[in-house]
């Protein structure tokens, strides 16, 4: 099974210089379609949401 870091590399391999924001946006959408199309994950890594900073996501969970 692929890694998040695989996929990410793939993706600039294709698309070529990204910003770090879409690149994760890309590897999320493509985890997401991977257990949409095919029932089962691309990569097992866990990844935060693109929309979300760690900062952020730090914030909301002590609310």
């Amino acid at each position: 099974m692929a890694r998040a870091v695989d996929v990410a590399t793939y993706i600039l391999d294709r698309e070529g210089e990204m910003s770090a924001m879409k690149l994760q946006k890309l590897v999320y959408y493509s985890q997401a379609w991977s257990l949409v199309w095919d029932d089962r994950p691309l990569f097992d890594d866990r990844i935060p949401h693109p929309l979300y900073t760690s900062s952020e996501c730090n914030a909301r969970a002590m609310v």
